[in-house]
């Protein structure tokens, strides 16, 4: 449970599952470098 005060959040995340959750985002694939 969370209250309604500001607080802080933490936990573990499990890198190898980011990266595949990245990889199912079609919109991160076609990213290219900002040019200004």
């Amino acid at each position: 449970e969370r209250s309604e005060e500001p607080g802080l959040l933490m936990c573990e995340l499990d890198l190898s599952e980011v990266a595949q959750a990245r990889r199912r985002l079609p919109s991160l694939q076609h990213a290219r470098p900002y040019q200004r």
